[in-house]
């Protein structure tokens, strides 16, 4: 259930990636958007603003977020929820 979710950004970079057209111009923005949004399902919201992805500071625990927070995706959330 969890991976329903967690798969969906990195088919989606996948499939642009095997284009026939050549990407290298966009890989960098690609990854940039696909580690803010792998980020943001672990860590707080207030240790990311005005900071490039690379420079998220996401071993400090304080910049984590609790357990009950984490982002799992709707399916594996309720899954754990009817648990």
């Amino acid at each position: 259930m969890f991976l329903v979710e967690a798969l969906q950004p990195f088919d989606e970079i996948n499939t642009e990636l095997q284009s026939e057209a050549p990407k290298i111009h966009i890989l960098h923005s690609h990854l940039e958007k696909l580690l803010k949004f792998l980020q943001l399902r672990f860590v707080k919201p207030t240790a990311i603003p005005g900071k490039l992805p690379a420079e998220v500071d996401y071993q400090v625990e304080s910049n984590l977020r609790d357990d009950s927070e984490l982002l799992l995706g709707q399916m594996a959330s309720d899954f754990i929820a009817r648990k």
